[in-house]
């Protein structure tokens, strides 16, 4: 029996994670993390991703291949990053599965990670549930969407589709106003020092008047794009990801009854919307995933 090994790289704006993986989606060691090297003006990815590939492939010769996941509107056919917004400069163009696969010699695939995210859920988790529509989104410091239809991802004439982040919302991207970003933000200035999600939570179930109030307007805010979602594509899911979905019994109860509430009417509202379940691990089984499909594995 041959014993496939896939090194899995998920490339985020704060962070690159990877781990080796067996074909079947089990890790051989910890999924390590290595600071995002980028600057105001410019980023060191490309460089950094393919020093990860020469030293492990070195430690490890017998990987088969290379699955990555990025940020970024990615064309997964020609491996090209075909647009990022500001957070990681001078990304676009970035040209991964050309470059690794010359200077290595060795399969590379890449997709957006939010794509790659959904296909994880999918993979370990409904692939047999019979749920084959689905939308999966990520809350964090920008809000992005992957789009399943008949079981098969839908990116798109240019590989946008799912980029709701940029949903203008009564004058506001969608993702400024509901996502992670939109609550730390705002309690930062309400309560004038620092707030990250772990604190804002527990000031919200304290009672705290001013984070109650940035609360409610982030779950309208949500409600108002999910419920998009649910008019344009009606889906047997929603999963909603992110950090801020460790909080899932309070947001999920809350954004489904503000949708019941601005809805036409609550029949065009019975998508299920549930919490991502794989975590940090979502975007490295996802691109293992397509990895595997794309190679007929």
């Amino acid at each position: 029996m041959i014993i496939i090994k896939v090194l899995c790289i998920d490339i985020g704006g704060t962070f690159i994670k990877y781990g080796i993986f067996s074909i079947s989606g089990d890790t051989y060691e910890p999924i390590k993390k290595v600071k995002t090297e980028v600057s105001i003006n410019d980023n060191h990815i490309l460089k950094q991703v393919t020093s990860i590939c020469k030293k492990v492939i070195q430690e490890h010769p017998t990987i088969s291949g290379i699955a990555i996941a990025s940020a970024g509107v990615v064309n997964p056919d020609s491996g090209v990053i075909e647009y990022a917004g500001y957070t990681i400069p001078k990304y676009q163009g970035t040209q991964f599965k050309k470059i690794i696969e010359n200077e290595l010699n060795i399969p590379c695939t890449i997709l957006n990670d939010v794509n790659a995210a959904l296909l994880g859920e999918y993979w370990k988790y409904h692939q047999d549930d019979n749920k084959n529509n689905l939308v999966c989104l990520t809350l964090g410091t920008g809000i992005g969407a992957a789009i399943m239809i008949n079981g098969k991802l839908y990116q798109g004439h240019s590989y946008t589709a799912g980029e709701i982040g940029y949903l203008p919302i009564d004058g506001h991207y969608f993702q400024d106003i509901a996502s992670a970003s939109f609550l730390t933000e705002n309690a930062t200035i309400a309560l004038r020092r620092d707030i990250n999600g772990e604190e804002f939570f527990k000031l919200l179930i304290s009672g705290n008047p001013a984070i109650r109030k940035i609360y409610d307007k982030f779950i309208k805010n949500l409600a108002q794009g999910l419920l998009i979602i649910q008019y344009l594509l009606n889906p047997d899911l929603i999963i909603l990801g992110g950090g801020i979905l460790a909080q899932d019994k309070l947001i999920i109860p809350d954004v489904v009854a503000e949708m019941s509430n601005i809805s036409v009417h609550n029949h065009f509202i019975q998508s299920e919307i549930i919490p991502a379940k794989l975590g940090n691990e979502a975007g490295l089984l996802g691109a293992l995933y397509y990895f595997k499909t794309e190679n007929n594995l």
